[in-house]
Parts: C-alpha cells; sequence; structure tokens
C-alpha cells in the first residue's frame, strides 16, 4: 500500500499540503519517486495527520519547510542539518523525528526525557505508524489530540503552561547536541 492509501483508511485526519518545491525537493533528496519518502516529497508540501499533531515534512509550502530546506540540502539550512540524517517530522509537542542513514531507521527526540530513542521503524512504517499506530501508547500523558496550533509552533513543555515557540527554536533548544552525542556513540561524527 501507498501512504496515500494509508492516509484513506486511517481513523486519523491526514490534511495534504500542496506542495510548492516537490520536485526541487525531490531531486536535492537523491531518492526515487517510487519510494514513500520521494512520494511525499514530490507529491506533499507536507502532511498533517492526527488535527496536526504529527508534522510529516514533505515538498514545502506556505505551512511548512520542505525536507531539503530543513535538512540544509538546499540553499540556507533553517537549522542545523544532521550529519547523515534528515529531520522528516516533528509533532505538537516539540518532539522530532529524524531519519538517520546509519540505522536506516526513525529516531525520536522526546521533549520530556530530553533524549533519542530508535522507534526501530523505517521510514515508511513511521509513515503508516502515525496514521494507523499506538500513538497513544507511545506518548502516554504527553498525548493531547486535536492540536490547534499552526504548523511551523509546538508547545514548549519546560515553559509556562501553553507556552509555544516556532519549531526551528524548539529544535535549537534541544536535539542539536544531544542528537550529536547519539551520532558519536554510534561511530558517525
Amino acid at each position: 500500500m501507498s501512504w496515500r492509501e494509508w492516509a484513506e483508511t486511517s481513523t486519523r485526519s491526514v490534511d495534504v499540503l500542496d506542495p510548492l518545491r516537490g520536485e526541487e525537493t525531490l531531486a536535492a533528496l537523491q531518492v526515487s519517486a517510487e519510494s514513500t519518502l520521494g512520494s511525499i516529497a514530490r507529491e506533499t508540501g507536507g502532511l498533517l495527520v492526527a488535527d496536526g499533531w504529527f508534522r510529516l515534512l514533505g515538498g514545502g509550502g506556505p505551512r511548512l519547510p520542505s525536507l531539503a530546506e530543513w535538512g540544509g540540502l538546499t540553499g540556507t539550512p533553517l537549522v542545523e542539518p544532521v550529519d547523515r540524517g534528515l529531520c522528516v517530522g516533528f509533532d505538537c509537542i516539540g518532539g522530532f523525528f529524524v531519519l538517520l542513514a546509519q540505522t536506516e531507521r526513525v529516531h525520536s527526540f522526546m521533549p520530556d526525557t530530553l533524549d533519542w530513542q530508535d522507534t526501530k521503524l523505517g521510514y515508511s512504517q513511521w509513515v503508516h505508524w502515525t496514521m494507523h499506530g499506538d500513538v497513544e501508547g507511545f506518548y502516554g500523558d504527553l498525548w493531547r489530540p486535536g492540536c490547534e496550533l499552526p504548523p511551523d509552533e509546538a508547545l514548549s513543555i519546560h515553559e509556562a503552561a501553553g507556552s509555544t515557540r516556532p519549531v526551528t527554536e524548539l529544535w535549537a533548544l534541544y536535539p542539536g547536541g544531544k542528537l550529536r552525542e547519539l551520532l558519536s556513540a554510534r561511530g558517525g561524527d
């Protein structure tokens, strides 16, 4: 099944954003347009899943940056890029999801623990999980269905209740150093 079929059969809402830089993003990623990653990059500006709880990056648009923009693959990066990895999405509470080349799996950064964990899911499996998986079990007490924030903002759970920040600021605050530690532990730079 394709991500479009997963979206159509999901009990969670899936909002497919129009891409502005789909072909450019696909070319920068150097992946097949037939792959899940390539298809989402080319055909969407991103996906908002579960009422915007998950923000999956795609070809970029007015509401979300592209995979290539976030990853520094085209022009000036929005954030510090991931060495041999690609941020593929984030959530409503400042959690981030990075596809690491070293493991070929998506790793999550959770703001409550301030640490990275291996989801043990490849990219396609992770996309399916956002639409059909046990996200409530994964998030536990942090799960709050119905995120009403703009896609480029997230709750900052370490600040006053209800505080929000741009996700680019949260990336700079949280995962940068912790991701370098993870890569060093796995033999990366």
